[in-house]
């Protein structure tokens, strides 16, 4: 190879590695506006996630978790009203704590939080033998169960099946209105355990006498609701019947008035008083101008 052809190898060469170096800056230079472009789009999108993210990307950025239901409000329920150790209020108390911690158990976590929520709403004698009682760390203060029957035990008379029996045989409606008399006969019922049929004869029995005269000539009803609501029309129009007399003229007969009551009515009218015979020497029954008439 002479020397003019090495000259000329020499200048492309020298090109060659000119336009090599041009290409490499052009490139750095197109990164560094590409970087710069992606910085100015993420400060003004910080929230908006790469729609193409690169390959492999993905596993290793975790997925956004999903929004949280929204928590509707819970209904409240009021808490029990305060028990002082009266007899035959106990299993109220016990029921209505019941309830509420039924209805919300997220904020009773053990039965000793139960315990002081009940220890909360006692009063009286009966709050002073709880408090004596959690203040020595009783055994009562650990189960629920436990604290329940020594509650009740402790402030209910023990009254056994039979005695519950006898005082549910023996009731009666009194000088109480039908409805306030049905009302202590279901609190009762519901204690019992008694089914329908022996239900009906009790309530049946334990009506006042103006009830069932009333109910007597009627076809009753079979079941025990329809045989309450018939009395509880029965004592109304009674009722009402009573209100029109006590108010209403007592020569008329009112709008709403049966027969029955016109001759009750009638028979409260007192009849003229028989007139007592005429004395000797005083004349005759019918007379004249006193002159009689055998005269």
């Amino acid at each position: 190879m002479d020397s003019a052809e090495s000259s000329t190898l020499a200048a492309v060469l020298q090109r060659l590695e000119a336009r090599l170096s041009q290409q490499e800056d052009f490139q750095k230079s197109l990164a560094a506006h590409v970087v710069q472009v992606t910085s100015q789009v993420q400060e003004l999108h910080p929230r908006q996630p790469l729609t193409n993210p690169p390959p492999g990307a993905s596993s290793a950025v975790p997925a956004p978790a999903p929004p949280a239901p929204a928590r509707c409000s819970e209904i409240r329920i009021a808490p029990p009203e305060r028990y002082s150790g009266e007899s035959g209020l106990c299993r109220h108390f016990l029921t209505d704590c019941s309830i509420h911690f039924e209805h919300s158990p997220h904020a009773f976590g053990s039965d000793r939080a139960r315990i002081a929520f009940m220890i909360s709403h006692l009063s009286g004698r009966a709050r002073a033998w709880a408090m004596a009682e959690w203040a020595r760390d009783s055994p009562l203060c650990m189960s629920l169960l436990a604290f329940q029957e020594a509650l009740q035990c402790t402030f209910d008379p023990i009254s056994t099946s039979r005695d519950k029996a006898r005082e549910f045989t023996c009731i009666r409606q009194g000088g109480d209105s039908v409805c306030e008399y049905a009302v202590r006969f279901r609190t009762l019922a519901a204690e019992s355990g008694w089914n329908s049929v022996a239900l009906y004869d009790v309530f049946l029995k334990g009506l006042a006498p103006r009830i069932q005269e009333q109910l007597i000539p009627l076809d009753l009803p079979s079941d025990l609701d329809s045989l309450i609501a018939l009395a509880v029309r029965t004592d109304n129009r009674i009722r009402e019947l009573a209100s029109r007399r006590s108010h209403g003229p007592m020569g008329e007969a009112t709008s709403g008035g049966t027969e029955a009551a016109e001759r009750q009515i009638f028979r409260q009218v007192p009849a003229d008083p028989p007139r007592s015979p005429p004395r000797g020497g005083e004349g005759e029954p019918m007379q004249v101008n006193r002159a009689g008439l055998s005269a």
